[in-house]
């Protein structure tokens, strides 16, 4: 599938219309940064090993509160949500809740 999304020959897996190929370039690139951070951080638990990483059922929320001044609307605090599958640590060492 990687290969599909670096060629950007058409739909990945005959899906819809192909991606555009920035968004493709992008999410091949975050893919190889995460299997590598993944590598490095399964290496350097205990015993080589790092618990494993499992999808998130519950939708993760951020919330950042504004302490000088409101923004241009009057907001003093702003909430990020997820959208898309998430993951964690199986053991929930990465501190995302399960």
């Amino acid at each position: 599938m990687l290969d599909e999304m670096r060629q950007n020959r058409g739909p990945v897996r005959g899906r819809g219309a192909p991606s555009h190929p920035a968004l493709s370039a992008w999410t091949v690139e975050v893919f190889e940064r995460y299997v590598a951070a993944r590598g490095t951080e399964q290496r350097a638990a205990p015993g080589g090993r790092a618990p494993p990483t499992e999808p998130v059922r519950l939708s993760w929320m951020a919330r950042t509160e504004r302490r000088e001044v409101l923004d241009a609307r009057g907001a003093g605090q702003y909430e990020h949500t997820t959208w898309g599958r998430k993951y964690a640590s199986a053991d929930g060492s990465d501190g995302a809740p399960f």
